[in-house]
């Protein structure tokens, strides 16, 4: 995207997100299927389609979650 809080917001996220793996063990676990979300939703950027976009991004979050074994249906993870 052109948009600078994405880009600075990315890395950051990025880093985050493999520092939790790490520390979960699950980074084989999520690799493929962050690959192909990931994939998704730079398309989606890419047309500039932020419906597409929330959409995949959402869908990525409920695969992450699915993953992960976590139960989220009380707030809870």
């Amino acid at each position: 995207t052109h948009n600078p809080l994405m880009e600075q917001l990315v890395p950051i996220t990025h880093n985050a997100l493999h520092e939790s793996w790490d520390a979960l063990d699950v980074t084989g676990l999520l690799a493929e299927t962050t690959i192909q979300d990931n994939s998704l939703l730079v398309g989606f950027f890419r047309r500039r389609d932020g419906d597409g976009a929330r959409h995949a991004m959402a869908a990525h979050i409920r695969h992450t979650i699915n993953a992960l074994g976590l139960d989220v249906s009380s707030g809870k993870g």
